[in-house]
């Protein structure tokens, strides 16, 4: 997922909170816009690209600009250099920065959760009680189901002191293995003001497509009180390639 930005001020988004300035997508009439885009590190041989879609990628031309391990899921910020008439790496850009994305496996109901921080490092979390109510913000153009992740834009109630926990729970209705849950937990932390932030899961455990294109629910406790404490979503989600 991707959007052509017009920076105002220098911003980095943090996991929590942050802020940006973008937009509309105009690529196709500026050729060599600068894009903040949701992406994910692949490396092929020596090259590095960016999967910014389930069809189409970016070739990295200055790879001393990469410091996180490939598949990984991150925000970043390049500028097209050129234009193939090569899809789908029909784009070379130069990064000008990236920052991760917390990333977290599917876990299964019953187990445990595990997540890859940013630096590199696998952390494995189990034990759960009363998840914490959030928001996800389906009018974010950051909230994506592409190339095997699911990424959310959410809010949460919290004072900023502690990083929260998320777990996406697959396997909770034995009669639809695409009916994940997202439970959010706090940490210790308080819920005393709105914050943001972004989170994404890996969906290599869910059943192989097989090329097709199946709806996904994902159910959630809702800050909402319009929603009476369960919100449910629906994304089109196909296995990636």
């Amino acid at each position: 997922m991707k959007r052509t930005v017009i920076f105002l001020f220098s911003c980095v988004l943090l996991l929590v909170s942050g802020c940006m300035k973008y937009a509309a997508d105009r690529m196709a009439a500026d050729p060599m816009a600068e894009v903040l885009a949701i992406a994910t590190l692949r490396q092929d041989d020596t090259v590095f690209f960016l999967q910014v879609s389930d069809t189409e990628s970016v070739e990295v031309i200055n790879p001393e600009a990469i410091h996180f391990k490939p598949d990984t899921r991150c925000m970043v910020r390049y500028y097209i250099v050129s234009r193939t008439p090569n899809p789908p790496r029909s784009v070379v850009a130069r990064v000008e920065w990236m920052e991760a994305i917390v990333t977290f496996d599917l876990s299964v109901a019953g187990g445990s959760a595990s997540y890859d921080s940013p630096g590199g490092e696998t952390e494995v979390s189990s034990g759960r009680n009363d998840p914490a109510p959030l928001e996800i913000r389906m009018d974010s153009w950051m909230t994506a189901l592409e190339d095997g992740f699911l990424t959310l834009h959410y809010n949460v109630m919290s004072s900023g002191g502690k990083a929260h926990r998320f777990v996406l729970v697959q396997g909770m209705n034995p009669q639809d293995p695409y009916e994940l849950h997202l439970e959010h937990y706090l940490n210790g932390d308080a819920p005393a003001y709105l914050e943001e932030g972004l989170v994404a899961f890996r969906l290599d455990g869910l059943p192989d497509t097989k090329g097709a294109t199946v709806p996904l629910t994902l159910k959630y406790k809702s800050l909402n009180d319009s929603a009476k404490g369960e919100a449910s979503v629906r994304f089109d989600y196909r296995t990636r390639k």
